[in-house]
């Protein structure tokens, strides 16, 4: 119909190295793995943006079916105010215009 986030049951959570594990193993391969810990920008986990609860199933017991409830933004306003920090450049006021726009907007800072 339009407009659904569709949310997919993956069975129990794999841990990414026991993945690569098997998957060597699998290739008879030699390979290593390099543990490099998390990059700028990259998150431990997905928020939800949804109401869990209110997913409906469908023929597929593993495909469930939910919409975003909260009501429309208007997000013209955001643009509106970003062109005006585009006119006047102000880091922080773009940054906060960021935050407000983009949920899970997160400040990395690089070193």
């Amino acid at each position: 119909k339009g407009g659904e986030i569709f949310i997919l049951d993956m069975g129990k959570p794999v841990k990414i190295y026991d993945l690569a594990m098997s998957m060597i193993k699998l290739s008879n391969a030699n390979v290593g793995i390099d543990i490099v810990g998390l990059r700028p920008g990259e998150k431990l986990f997905e928020e939800l943006l949804y109401d869990v609860n209110s997913a409906i199933k469908t023929d597929n017991k593993k495909i469930f079916i939910t919409k975003i409830e909260d009501g429309a933004v208007d997000i013209t306003e955001y643009f509106d105010k970003l062109e005006e920090c585009i006119k006047n450049p102000n880091i922080e006021e773009i940054k906060k215009v960021m935050k407000q726009l983009v949920v899970s907007y997160k400040e990395v800072k690089y070193e």
